[in-house]
């Protein structure tokens, strides 16, 4: 092993504290950044928790107050201040007992107590010597057997052991390391790791500062949109006045014409009745009475037209007006639209043609046939997770050194798998893995250790995904189904079994959730489509139909998403990947076997690095860069 390049004073470089650079009695906070005594107590309130001055998380203050917080790794020239609650004398005694600094004040008052316990100089403390390399001696000691300090790394559970846990909690089958042994390798795990998250932060920072300026390109957009929006309602709102008030004076033109000829014929008859009224007389004293009773049945008639009720104009008046209400600020949101704040996420664009960046061959030594990869994820820390339904195993690959798997499980002891066909990687960072000829769902740790199977009440479950909730979603290609379940698959929560318009879900071999929405494509392998269900699980609509053309569909078989809602479909027999939209529309074909080796391909996955990882029959594994980041 190369030498490490990390100073071996390291544990005096952590304790320092981070705002005043003082050794001086240091506590180490819950997310590793170290502060003195003082510092902490400017900083914390009288709340119970206060922000870490460095990375803002928020920190609980523990029952005993700043003096309560883990001390962190000090330089024995330190002081150290007294442990007990409102003391900050500097402390020059350590009980041993107790495990407290104590000043001379405190010291007398414990020793009235606690005369049987074993004090000594605070500089004889072992938790404060040095070494004979003159590096800082820190025991850590095993929670489990108080007194037996952790010596030993354990290699399958990555924990660090006493000598006891190595002989009763951990079986003889793992492999144990002195610490002393790997050290160097860790301190250079160290420097490497801050080197990453140097240049993740430096990456966040660079996504914060074009996200802000998106941000910023956003408000103007949507202020020349408010703008742009009153400007156009504002232009009919002209027009409409232009519009109505000719209107209206058109009704009223109209109105008084009517109104004028109405009088005319008023004044007409008024005109009439008048001169009636003038020979009325004559003609009652000279007119025969035959007469006189007809001219009386004539004018009575008259009468009851006129007292009947106005004339036609009159009596169909109408009143003129807007037959709307008055516009109020919700109807005029509800117009010109309210503002909307949706997700602003960095989506990088897809390459015009996708590169291949790397392949392997899962074949390994323990294999004792052909391999046959039916399943893939990623863990947490970008491992490739792998299933070789024919060798039965699970095979676990770091993608920077694929010679040969970092680890391999599944097929021994009496769970061991039967027939496993899909993994996927659940929210407490287990493996659940489905077992067609078992009947059920084995859950592992990514150790190999077995954790639980649940599942039991399907018949063949084969396809396994999770969804934006973490329910486990299952397919299961003899009931015809999709289950779900809740997070680690402890219950279950409902069943997918078609509707009427798609009785049966054909041979689902595979599903997905796009996690945007979370609508679930399920690939009919027989039946050379998909079949698309909204978030509740209701039939939403079939893609595809038996062929080779550009929506066509031979035998699809895996499928995935990415954290953009690209959706990736394998297309078996045509040698070939579909990408699709979030709703399922087919886009374009994104990988095929002349330009990058698909052959017969099964399963596919998305790499931790954001690379489209597809798994060819013959166990030849291609990691294809489709993004342009």
């Amino acid at each position: 092993m190369a030498a490490s390049n990390v100073p071996d004073d390291i544990g005096e470089l952590i304790s320092e504290c981070g705002i005043c650079f003082e050794k001086t009695d240091t506590k180490e906070l819950p997310c590793n950044h170290t502060f003195c005594h003082p510092c902490l107590q400017r900083i914390a309130t009288i709340d119970r928790a206060f922000p870490c001055p460095k990375c803002r998380c928020t920190i609980d203050i523990p029952e005993g107050g700043i003096h309560g917080l883990k001390n962190s790794p000090r330089s024995p020239s330190a002081t150290f201040t007294c442990d007990n609650v409102n003391c900050d004398s500097v402390s020059n005694i350590w009980c041993n007992d107790c495990e407290h600094k104590l000043c001379e004040e405190c010291w007398k008052i414990h020793n009235k107590t606690m005369q049987r316990h074993h004090v000594i100089p605070i500089d004889e403390a072992p938790s404060y010597k040095k070494t004979s390399s003159g590096k800082l001696y820190y025991p850590i000691y095993c929670h489990i057997h108080k007194s037996e300090q952790l010596k030993f790394f354990c290699v399958e559970d990555q924990v660090l052991i006493c000598r006891l846990c190595r002989n009763t909690v951990h079986n003889n089958t793992h492999t144990f390391h002195d610490v002393c042994n790997i050290v160097d390798e860790h301190r250079e795990g160290i420097v490497e790791t801050l080197d990453k998250m140097k240049i993740k932060s430096k990456k966040h920072l660079q996504y914060v500062s074009e996200y802000e300026n998106k941000l910023k390109d956003g408000y103007n957009k949507l202020e020349e949109d408010i703008d742009s929006r009153t400007e156009s309602v504002c232009t009919l709102v002209h027009q409409w006045q232009k519009e109505r008030k000719t209107q209206a004076q058109e009704i009223f033109q109209r109105e008084c014409k009517e109104l004028k000829d109405t009088t005319n014929d008023l004044e007409q008859d008024l005109m009439e009745i008048q001169s009636t009224s003038d020979s009325i007389q004559e003609l009652l004293r000279h007119a025969s009475d035959e007469a006189i009773v007809l001219y009386n049945i004539q004018l009575q008639q008259r009468w009851e037209h006129l007292h009947g009720g106005m004339p036609q104009t009159l009596s169909g008046r109408r009143n003129v007006w807007l037959n709307k209400p008055a516009p109020t600020m919700a109807i005029v949101g509800d117009m010109l639209g309210e503002i909307a704040l949706t997700e602003l996420g960095q989506v990088p664009k897809l390459l015009n043609i996708v590169q291949v960046v790397s392949s392997f061959n899962i074949k390994s030594a323990s294999d004792h046939i052909e391999p046959r990869p039916s399943g893939m994820t990623t863990t947490e820390i970008g491992d490739l997770v792998i299933v070789d339904r024919n060798n039965k195993l699970v095979k676990i690959y770091d993608v920077s050194h694929t010679s040969k798997p970092k680890l391999e499980f599944g097929n021994y002891g009496v769970n061991r798998l039967m027939l496993p066909w899909d993994v996927t990687r659940l929210v407490d960072s287990t493996l659940a893995v489905t077992d067609c000829d078992g009947k059920n769902v084995k859950v592992y740790r990514q150790t190999g250790a077995l954790v639980k199977i649940f599942g039991q009440e399907m018949k063949q479950p084969c396809g396994i995904t999770t969804n934006s909730k973490g329910n486990v979603v299952i397919s299961d290609t003899v009931a015809n189904s999709v289950f779900i379940y809740s997070p680690g698959g402890s219950t279950l929560l409902s069943v997918i079994e078609g509707s009427n318009e798609k009785p049966q879900l054909g041979y689902p071999t595979y599903v997905v959730s796009n996690k945007a929405n979370d609508i679930l494509l399920v690939p009919d392998f027989w039946g050379n489509c998909f079949e698309v269900f909204d978030s509740n699980g209701s039939y939403v609509c079939s893609r595809g139909n038996k062929g080779s053309g550009n929506e066509e569909l031979k035998n699809p078989a895996g499928i995935c998403s990415d954290r953009y809602s690209n959706i990736f479909l394998v297309d078996r027999n045509n040698h070939r990947v579909h990408l699709l939209d979030s709703d399922g529309t087919f886009k374009k074909i994104i990988a095929t076997k002349e330009e990058h080796g698909i052959n017969y391909p099964w399963s596919i996955c998305i790499g931790h690095d954001g690379t489209l990882v597809i798994a060819n029959r013959d166990g030849t594994i291609k990691l294809l860069k489709y993004l342009d980041e």
